[in-house]
């Protein structure tokens, strides 16, 4: 559920890049529910998003835009058990009407999404969707636009660990590398100064050796264009074990008790020197 829940615009666009959605623009028009401390993963909100079809049907299909409501929470089964939902229902709403002069067909959809945990590590999904793409859609054509974007969920794994490793870089303070140190944080394997100035953990900010530090990429929201950014940096194997480990109920606890870390991380990213690659990608 902390990588299901959105609550921002730029958060949302974070999410769309990094489960390489269609998503083109989007945007949280209303709030109606707020999250609480005592049960963060609660919300409800009008969002409006424009999703585009794959990149070899863009040029034959129109971009679809939808105009929703999203709840999502926890709930307790007659079997005791927790259960995490997103429902997503179309609306119509008179303050935010068809963009025909943009060329998007406005759509329709109901989507169901249920998270069961099993055990510890296992997630059982259950979803359940009707969308209607409007307009002259073939069949098959619409059917591979809706489940494309269905099946994303099954990267939500690996962008809740993002979020966290964002977490954790705000939980620390500053830290000023130093190059005393020859061996590996992890390992303890002696490395050489070349080595060191080009391996090091972008969270801890500890020295490691190449096997013991992993190629991330950290999505943020580029504020000079608004648009998502990308930087891919090294990360070591203990910021990942410990950030796979944390609760993402606590996490999402701490953001609303001490405001959104997640935002901080984004403009980290954007501000911070590094030597690998960087590509915007404007939504």
């Amino acid at each position: 559920m902390f990588a299901v829940v959105n609550r921002t615009t730029e958060e949302t666009k974070v999410k769309a890049a990094y489960v390489k959605s269609n998503m083109l623009d989007f945007a949280v028009l209303e709030t109606l529910v707020h999250p609480s401390v005592d049960d963060p993963f609660s919300g409800m909100q009008v969002k409006w998003a424009v999703n585009a079809g794959p990149a070899m049907m863009q040029p034959a299909v129109r971009s679809r835009d939808f105009v929703y409501v999203e709840s999502t929470g926890m709930t307790t089964m007659s079997t005791g058990e927790r259960v995490g939902f997103q429902l997503l229902h179309s609306i119509y709403l008179p303050g935010a009407p068809e963009l025909h002069k943009y060329k998007f067909v406005r759509g329709n959809m109901t989507l169901y999404h249920l998270f069961w945990q099993k055990s510890d590590g296992v997630v059982e999904l259950y979803i359940k969707a009707f969308i209607d793409l409007m307009g002259a859609v073939p069949l098959c054509m619409a059917t591979m636009l809706s489940t494309s974007g269905v099946v994303l969920v099954s990267k939500l794994g690996e962008y809740a660990l993002m979020k966290k490793l964002n977490w954790l870089l705000h939980q620390r303070g500053e830290i000023v590398p130093s190059d005393r140190f020859k061996l590996c944080h992890v390992c303890s394997k002696i490395i050489k100064s070349t080595i060191m100035r080009r391996r090091t953990c972008k969270v801890c900010m500890s020295k490691c050796c190449t096997r013991c530090c992993v190629s991330t990429t950290m999505f943020f929201v580029a504020p000079q264009s608004q648009g998502v950014a990308q930087k891919i940096v090294n990360v070591c194997k203990n910021c990942i074990q410990t950030a796979s480990f944390i609760n993402g109920l606590d996490v999402a606890k701490d953001e609303l008790l001490n405001g959104s870390k997640q935002f901080k991380a984004y403009v980290y990213w954007s501000t911070t020197s590094m030597t690998t690659s960087t590509l915007s990608l404007r939504m």
